[in-house]
């Protein structure tokens, strides 16, 4: 499984709005077959074992060095930028787009299992964004449909 790091705002405006962003990214990174790290879970850990900014910073790098890529989510937020610098001082690829993370990951991590195409340049998972089954399958040209969802 490709192993993805998320950067997101924390601080900068309503955290626990944050930290649902952050975990409905994480949810769909695992329907659609990824393995998400979302650093943001600590919230609730910090509420009742708080630690200062760096130890946490500290920790969510070490995180970030075993991850196959990192997704930044948009926002104001230093924490995520310093995250997005450090990923690309140790070569690891850096995403603003989920459409081009999704693009790499199918060529550059092979996953081309995950995916089925019309043969006319259209690609889709096969993996249904809402049962998380492995049950899409092509309509027509340009349309995909879940055998189970309809």
């Amino acid at each position: 499984m490709i192993k993805i790091y998320l950067a997101s705002p924390y601080t900068i405006g309503d955290q626990a709005l944050n930290v649902k962003k952050s975990i409905d990214i994480a949810d769909d990174l695992i329907r659609w077959g990824y393995a998400p790290f979302c650093p943001l879970l600590v919230h609730f850990q910090h509420m009742v074992h708080p630690h200062d900014y760096e130890t946490w910073m500290k920790l969510d790098l070490e995180w970030l060095s075993l991850c196959d890529c990192l997704y930044r989510l948009p926002g104001e937020s230093k924490g995520a930028d310093r995250e997005v610098e450090f990923a690309k001082e140790h070569n690891i690829p850096v995403f603003f787009s989920m459409n081009k993370l999704r693009g790499w990951a199918k060529k550059e991590m092979n996953i081309e299992k995950y995916f089925i195409t019309d043969g006319f340049g259209n690609s889709w998972d096969k993996i249904c964004h809402e049962c998380g089954k492995e049950s899409m399958k092509i309509v027509r040209p340009g349309k995909v449909q879940c055998e189970n969802c309809g």
